[in-house]
């Protein structure tokens, strides 16, 4: 019968923490534990699920949503331009297939 360890969640941001700094395989090693336990915790970090840092304070959480507003706006002017560019390339497409039937006649 496998006898499952708990572990505390201090532990478990601080390993996290560890594998980002030295690398998995050697964090691994170093702290004795199974291959995919410290890969969930690294997952769960990832995802929010395990706290790793600080609370954010209401200045950064301000400043991060006004990035994102930026880049929010941003991403739909080159949605925009995308669109307007395969446009373009849609008519020559077509242009070029009118004059390429014209010239074999």
């Amino acid at each position: 019968m496998r006898i499952s360890k708990q572990y505390d969640k201090e532990y478990k941001v601080q390993a996290a923490k560890l594998a980002k700094e030295i690398g998995t395989v050697k964090a691994i090693k170093e702290l004795g534990i199974p291959e995919s336990t410290l890969y969930t915790w690294i997952r769960q970090s990832r995802n929010g699920e395990l706290e790793t840092e600080e609370p954010q304070k209401p200045q950064k959480a301000l400043k991060l949503a006004g990035i994102n507003q930026e880049l929010t706006k941003r991403n739909k002017q080159l949605e925009a331009e995308i669109r307007e560019k395969d446009r373009v390339i849609e008519c020559l497409k077509e242009a070029t297939a009118f004059f390429a039937a014209s010239r074999k006649k």
